[in-house]
């Protein structure tokens, strides 16, 4: 798990009750001699927007930008790259990873606060609106749409890159730092809320390897009646959790905007 410190800050946790404390902390680069590149100057992916962007790029364990406490998760050597676009009165966040452990599940997403010396200094999730309850479990308040998730599981070479896109800006007070946090164990509830097919089917995969022989996955997405953008039905939800042995059990109405199906495994799978 790691914090880097940004111009706006992601912070994410794809799986709710999943993640371990975060373990790392970036410290603000120092400023470059003159000529010298900067981290933000370094080659990063484009992130397909125009408008009004801020980047950063960090090595970890060469670059005083970004620090990885747990080595075994984040090498020396990985790099991340960050960008936050706003266009239009939307805000893309991009995440890219670059030689973590392959096949593996991370969570990220954007805080409230600055990392600071112990893991809790980088405060919340960051919410466009903001749960008067702390800490927020009312998915009316932490859910995809109002705070940036950007939960990613790397490929056979370590790399993934993730993108969120939301209907808001910062404000005043913007997001504070970037976190990476790791998923460990095994649980007996999973609650995964979405509004994209495709990031559904890429994130199954993760929500499988943590849901425990005896446990449950809710799969949730956006009812019709709530009229937000979403490719999402149960439909959808079955055709990608029953080939890899999930079967579902039981649907029902989160709330006035969001539907859930619950996944278990299959008996002899168990």
């Amino acid at each position: 798990e790691r914090m880097l410190r940004i111009p706006r800050t992601l912070a994410a946790a794809a799986l709710a009750g999943v993640l371990v404390a975060a373990t790392a902390c970036a410290h603000p680069a120092p400023t470059p001699a003159p000529g010298a590149p900067t981290s933000t100057e370094a080659s990063a992916p484009d992130s397909g927007q125009s408008g009004d962007a801020k980047t950063v790029t960090a090595t970890f364990g060469h670059d005083d930008a970004a620090d990885n406490y747990d080595k075994a998760l984040v090498p020396d050597g990985s790099k991340v790259f960050v960008a936050e676009n706003v266009h239009d009165g939307l805000t893309t966040v991009v995440l890219d990873v670059r030689g973590l452990v392959p096949n593996h599940a991370y969570g990220a997403h954007a805080h409230a606060k600055p990392c600071g010396p112990k893991p809790e200094d980088a405060g919340a999730h960051y919410q466009h609106n903001a749960d008067p309850v702390k800490p927020s479990v009312n998915h009316a308040f932490a859910n995809p749409m109002n705070e940036i998730w950007l939960d990613f599981t790397t490929d056979a070479k370590g790399n993934a890159t993730k993108a969120s896109t939301v209907d808001w800006a910062f404000g005043a007070t913007p997001a504070g730092v970037t976190v990476v946090h790791r998923l460990s164990g095994r649980c007996d509830v999973v609650l995964f809320f979405t509004t994209d097919r495709g990031a559904f089917a890429r994130r199954l995969d993760g929500i499988g390897k943590v849901i425990a022989p005896a446990g449950a996955g809710w799969i949730a997405w956006p009812k019709k009646a709530a009229r937000l953008a979403t490719d999402m039905t149960e439909d959808v939800v079955r055709e990608a959790a029953l080939p890899r042995g999930l079967v579902d059990v039981k649907v029902c109405a989160i709330d006035e905007v969001w539907s859930g199906l619950k996944l278990v495994w299959r008996k002899e799978l168990r």
